[in-house]
């Protein structure tokens, strides 16, 4: 068998490459370096950061329960939700979490001051109609029973309970 003999390249060439293996190596880089974020998620990003803070139901006659809700950047939230024509002081005060998708934003119940009314595991999703500074309108879609609206409209206040 013969061998080839060991040559090292000329101090002015470079050595050669295999096109293969560039296209790889620039296939692979170009796949690492660049992350592809469907339209879906950046408007969902977008959402879930107009989302941030705390927002009160505005009453409505065909409402059966008001809230006070507070969406953290974390995915995270408090809400506290009384019978309509209550005072807020019989609030039920629920630990959430909370995630955008596509449009939806899904609250799922962690812990609750009340158990027997609203007992962790509980789910609701809304379809978000549109988030201002000011304002955020949304359509109840599932988890809500007979009892949920057509349309609510809650008003941003300042951050607290």
């Amino acid at each position: 068998m013969k061998e080839w003999p060991n040559k090292a390249p000329a101090p002015n060439r470079r050595p050669r490459v295999d096109m293969r293996q560039l296209i790889l190596i620039l296939s692979l880089a170009a796949l690492v370096g660049c992350k592809s974020t469907p339209r879906s998620n950046q408007r969902d990003h977008a959402l879930e950061i107009k989302l941030e803070g705390t927002w009160l139901t505005v009453p409505s006659e065909n409402q059966a329960f008001s809230s006070k809700a507070t969406y953290r950047s974390d995915g995270t939230g408090i809400e506290r939700v009384w019978s309509s024509g209550q005072p807020e002081s019989q609030a039920v005060r629920v630990e959430t979490s909370c995630a955008i998708t596509n449009g939806i934003l899904t609250i799922v119940s962690i812990s609750s001051s009340d158990p027997q009314k609203i007992p962790s595991g509980i789910e609701l999703k809304d379809r978000i109609i549109s988030v201002s500074e000011t304002e955020l309108i949304f359509e109840p879609i599932e988890g809500y029973g007979g009892s949920a609206p057509k349309r609510v409209i809650k008003k941003r206040i300042k951050d607290g309970f």
